[in-house]
């Protein structure tokens, strides 16, 4: 299970749609919901209070997650941002899953500003003990695909050469 409306699950979706992805030089973090259920339980069974920042410690550059999701049947053309920007702004239709985000991007003419921060999650790390979350990779993005599917939120996958 995912959150569909989360920001890199409406990227996956709308991207796959418009077949156009914005090439950003910045990492994509996946965080399954199982592992932050079974970590918040963790941190709640330890009874000691702090601030818990649950990532994952294995995120995968933008660039090398499209090619990703072209390798597991939703190919895209990585475009510059300021184009796909531009192309999202003038003509994303209602029904695509980024267009609640419109406002989100008119506001966002740089690229920079996309970048996630990066956590420290050292302490967090030592609390789960051998709880790990797993990393970005074709396996949890496989499972996040075919949830998505599940769901109704994703087409088909197209046969990949």
């Amino acid at each position: 299970a995912s959150n569909a409306g989360d920001f890199i699950m409406r990227m996956i979706r709308g991207c796959a749609e418009l077949g156009v992805a914005p090439d950003l030089d910045t990492l994509v973090e996946l965080v399954p919901v199982d592992y932050v259920a079974d970590a918040l339980a963790t941190l709640v069974a330890r009874g000691e209070p702090g601030t818990w920042h649950l990532t994952n410690p294995t995120p995968l550059h933008a660039r090398e997650f499209i090619a990703l999701l072209g390798r597991l049947g939703y190919p895209m053309e990585r475009v510059p941002y300021a184009e796909w920007r531009a192309h999202a702004l003038a003509k994303l239709p209602p029904t695509n899953p980024l267009f609640p985000l419109l406002p989100f991007f008119a506001a966002r003419a740089d690229a920079v500003s996309l970048r996630l921060p990066r956590f420290a999650t050292s302490e967090t790390e030592a609390a789960l003990g051998p709880l790990t979350c797993p990393p970005v990779g074709e396996a949890l993005l496989a499972r996040s695909l075919a949830w998505l599917r599940a769901e109704g939120l994703l087409g088909a996958a197209r046969p990949t050469p």
